[in-house]
């Protein structure tokens, strides 16, 4: 539970297959003991469908998120392809497990051994959600915002996964990633759709402190109430998904 899992996607088409002449959608599904969908990763492949051709093979790897806050278990991972608005979903060779989505085996998601030590200490406003979608969380920071972690001791990896509102700036957003003192990365935040950064974090960087300090640290940020089109008063910097530093051995 609340650990990244990285999932590489493999599509292959037949020598007849006939291509499609619109963009579908890949859906995944990861469903608990009782078949209640408790999490997903339904998105568009790198390379549209739509240029699939006769022949191919398509393969990526996305990162998925498991969320902290379901029942342990083994999950079952069903996916299709479907059309977006119509719902209509396209004939697969694979396994059915019901209505055109197909088994992909199972997930073993288990308790953590050691409850991970998570504390928001600095810019950080409360979590929200989307009525519609209550598993996908999210916290706005303001300019600078530092979450205090547990040191894993070793060799690590680091993911963030956020967004902003590039619209409300001249000029991209300039976000620092920082352990203590150590700069993970410099980067722009020049989109509305949220992005996956995954970094390697050797374990001399971190240093021998039990706690350690990831700090966001932004150029500029906004007010959404400054131009009248929002009651939102607040101070706000990027939207953040997930922030997760782990050892990379796990």
């Amino acid at each position: 539970m609340g650990t990244p899992v990285e999932i590489t996607y493999s599509f292959s088409t037949k020598k007849d297959y006939v291509a499609l002449n619109k963009n579908w959608t890949v859906f995944v599904h990861f469903l608990d003991p009782k078949r209640v969908r408790r999490f997903q990763d339904d998105h568009e492949p790198p390379k549209p469908t739509a240029e699939w051709r006769a022949g191919g093979n398509y393969n990526y790897t996305r990162t998925v998120f498991v969320p902290r806050n379901i029942p342990a278990g083994e999950y079952r991972v069903v996916t299709g392809i479907y059309f977006p608005g119509k719902g209509g979903r396209l004939v697969l060779e694979a396994n059915e497990f019901d209505h055109r989505s197909y088994d992909m085996g199972t997930l073993l998601i288990e308790i953590p051994p050691q409850e991970p030590v998570l504390q928001y200490t600095q810019g950080w406003y409360d979590p929200e959600s989307d009525p519609n979608d209550v598993g996908t969380q999210w916290r706005w920071t303001k300019k600078d915002a530092v979450l205090k972690v547990r040191n894993p001791n070793s060799d690590a990896l680091l993911y963030l996964k956020a967004d902003g509102v590039p619209e409300r700036f001249p000029e991209p957003q300039k976000l620092t990633v920082s352990i203590g003192d150590y700069v993970v990365d410099v980067l722009s935040i020049s989109t509305n759709q949220p992005m996956i950064k995954k970094y390697s974090v050797p374990k001399d960087k971190l240093g021998d402190a039990r706690m350690l300090e990831v700090k966001l640290s932004l150029d500029k940020s906004f007010v959404p109430a400054s131009d009248n089109t929002s009651k939102d008063t607040r101070e706000l910097g990027v939207r953040v998904f997930q922030l997760y530093l782990g050892k990379a051995a796990d």
